[in-house]
């Protein structure tokens, strides 16, 4: 038996299983003492606390790990042959060639 809670050591696979279940109301039904639902439930809420703050130092490392290639991009144009890239969204007079074209 577990001193804390009293609890057998053969019941910690029924509640592992159960913490794993969306539903709250599953462990009501399981047979398990009321002090011992509501630590589980303290548990779980700090387990999900905890996994929340690591993910966004995980997001912010993702972010930086992105950002510094960023710093050391260069333009396409010297690549090209006419040293310029015409894109549809600026406003000139190809664009609106372009949009009064019929495909």
């Amino acid at each position: 038996m577990l001193a804390a809670n009293n609890i057998p050591a053969a019941q910690l696979g029924q509640i592992v299983t159960l913490l794993g279940i969306p539903d709250p109301s599953v462990l009501l039904g399981s047979g398990l003492p009321m002090p011992v639902i509501g630590a589980l439930e303290r548990a779980l809420a700090v387990a999900n606390a905890r996994a929340y703050s690591l993910v966004w130092v995980a997001l912010a490392v993702l972010v930086a790990a992105a950002a510094i290639p960023c710093c050391f991009l260069r333009s396409v144009s010297a690549a090209l042959e006419s040293h310029h890239v015409e894109s549809a969204l600026e406003a000139s007079d190809v664009r609106t060639r372009q949009l009064n074209e019929e495909i």
